[in-house]
């Protein structure tokens, strides 16, 4: 499995890493606790980060402020968030202590995405994007690991880079991973059982900003509100770019929504979902909302469902598969959510997990 340390092309996310001697400070601070090095600093192998070889089975009962659902392939994938894991089971309604560990010892993670033979997954608060393929006996074996940036485990969150999604795009056969908290979007491209990264993009008016996520829909890349916009990106800007996006359009937001976490296109809405950038934020504007059209947002103009689902939690990541959707709720003892939509209607809302 090999380890890469990635750079923004402006220095962006360079500017974040620490001072030199703290760096050799910390550097023997992690030797001692068991963190190997390789040749550059690069860190190739840290305690309780990896895989299990022979596709472990879930060790817990529950789920623990999950991020996300989505099937890849025959098979379904929960973001485990704080249990620190990605499980996967072939049986979507087979109890959790069946679902099987494609990747654990991850600190904080959100997402996974792939193409049925290669995936990638973002470990958020370890600062790095991570590369499996699928090997023959149906387990995952990483294959390369990219590092972003290098701070302190225990550095404020405004501190980090924080690569917090990643996306398959089957139309360029490219992945691409968001930076959350410097704008920048990684491709990658994996074949012959190896993953590269081939350049990094991004938005300059969301450097600084907290981005969650964004959304390929309709020949559009949406980037959900961290700074009171939606924006909105060609397609094309992700293969002909080599640096800047050029941003296409942008949505006003209201404060009550500008800490968006997820987007969806389905039956004629927007569905939209929004936490905050503190408790006390997500406590009051926590929502699931849906618009037919993202300019009326500006003028408030939105349907608030978060009754439907039960009416708290925080809404994270959604996904639609199956014929049916899905959404993670955090704070909750309902964190997978299951339902329909059936002529503009709301329908069906169970607790999967």
């Amino acid at each position: 499995m090999m380890n890469t340390k990635i750079y923004g092309n402006d220095g962006k996310t360079a500017r974040r890493l620490t001072v030199a001697a703290f760096v050799v400070f910390f550097s023997l601070l992690l030797a001692a606790a068991g963190v190997v090095f390789a040749g550059g600093g690069d860190i190739s192998a840290v305690k309780g980060l990896g895989h299990a070889s022979r596709a472990a089975t879930n060790p817990h009962s529950a789920l623990n402020t999950a991020a996300q659902i989505v099937k890849i392939g025959d098979e379904y994938f929960i973001e485990d968030g704080y249990n620190g894991q990605i499980i996967y089971s072939d049986k979507l309604d087979a109890p959790l202590g069946e679902w099987k560990v494609m990747a654990s010892g991850i600190n904080r993670g959100h997402s996974v995405a792939g193409d049925g033979q290669y995936y990638m997954i973002d470990d958020t608060d370890n600062e790095k994007f991570a590369a499996f393929v699928k090997k023959s006996d149906g387990t995952f074996e990483k294959i390369n690991e990219f590092k972003v940036c290098d701070h302190s485990p225990s550095a404020d969150m405004s501190e980090k880079c924080r690569p917090h999604y990643v996306v398959y795009d089957a139309a360029t056969k490219k992945f691409y991973g968001l930076v959350s908290m410097t704008g920048e979007i990684y491709v990658f491209g994996c074949a012959d059982g190896k993953a590269t990264h081939e350049k990094t993009l991004s938005v300059a008016e969301l450097d600084g900003a907290y981005v969650r996520s964004f959304s390929i829909i309709d020949g559009s890349v949406y980037f959900v509100s961290g700074n009171n916009n939606i924006l909105r990106v060609e397609t094309e800007e992700l293969v002909k770019s080599n640096a800047d996006l050029k941003v296409a359009e942008r949505f006003y937001v209201p404060d009550v929504m500008r800490s968006m976490v997820n987007i969806m296109k389905a039956d004629g809405y927007w569905y939209i979902t929004v936490s905050g950038q503190s408790a006390q934020e997500q406590s009051a504007n926590a929502a699931i909302l849906r618009t037919r059209d993202l300019a009326g947002l500006k003028n408030y103009e939105f349907e608030n469902i978060t009754h439907l689902f039960g009416g708290n939690g925080i809404p994270y990541y959604m996904s639609a598969f199956d014929g049916k959707y899905y959404v993670a709720m955090q704070n909750t003892n309902r964190n997978i959510m299951e339902f329909e939509i059936t002529d503009g209607d709301v329908a069906a809302v169970r607790t999967l997990f």
